[in-house]
């Protein structure tokens, strides 16, 4: 139970900093003067997507906690762990 805690752990806490990342774009494009609003793909990109593995992450580590069943937890955290590659792709601007 121990390692899939850690991948867990590890993975919630890499995308709520993305999230985090996310929320300070989206407040940078409001500061950008009067009338000046992020579209809801920049939305959904930065804030939702993140937001949602976390949430994801979280309760399949509470569920293979529960379950006592490390299997449960460390497969979604794996699966989304290796989403975050093609992520940041678009999330830096591509190649």
């Amino acid at each position: 139970m121990r390692a899939a805690n850690t991948v867990t752990g590890i993975t919630s806490a890499l995308w709520f900093a993305l999230f985090v990342m996310g929320r300070d774009l989206i407040h940078g494009v409001y500061v950008q003067g009067y009338r000046v609003a992020p579209n809801a793909g920049q939305v959904d990109y930065y804030i939702i997507y993140p937001l949602v593995a976390v949430v994801l992450l979280l309760f399949a580590g509470w569920t293979g906690n529960i379950w006592r069943k490390p299997i449960i937890a460390l497969v979604p955290a794996l699966l989304i762990g290796f989403a975050v590659l093609p992520f940041l792709l678009g999330y830096t601007g591509g190649m």
